[in-house]
């Protein structure tokens, strides 16, 4: 039996992997997303249960280890993300493992109105998104150090 092809664009990405090593290419999203027809966020593909992104560039495609993903990067325009942008607003300053420091916006909007930074961090995702200027920034928080509020 063949498998079933589902609508999909393609989005362009910076990728940088654990070693530091960087990494630019394509990704293909669904047109339909969990959050209904606006199509599929890049967070949602991060943050489901597959292990390896695939990742099409001049040498072909290649398929990444997410551990081994230490942040991924996606023009804001590219990314549906108005509801990412409800709840409180706090700018921050991170730091991680690999790369230089930088600061970013977060917004927290979660249940039981908890709206502080470290209830952002704190969430049972992999990947966590900090908006830094006119990209989205998808930060897998294992390589987190440091986030001053």
């Amino acid at each position: 039996m063949g498998e079933q092809k589902l609508a999909t664009r393609s989005c362009q990405i910076e990728m940088q992997l654990a070693t530091g090593e960087m990494l630019q290419g394509e990704i293909f999203l669904q047109l339909v997303g969990a959050h209904g027809l606006d199509g599929q966020r890049l967070d949602e593909l991060l943050n489901s249960e597959d292990c390896f992104l695939p990742i099409r560039n001049e040498g072909g495609v290649t398929l990444v280890n997410l551990r081994q993903v230490a942040s991924i990067s996606i023009p804001d325009d590219q990314e549906n993300n108005s509801m990412m942008k409800l709840g409180e607003r706090h700018l921050v300053s991170v730091k991680t493992s690999v790369g230089a420091p930088f600061e970013a916006e977060v917004y927290v909007n979660l249940p039981s109105n908890r709206t502080r930074v470290k209830d952002f961090l704190n969430q049972k995702l992999r990947f966590l998104p900090f908006f830094a200027g006119d990209q989205v920034v998808y930060l897998n928080f294992r390589y987190i150090l440091q986030v001053k509020d």
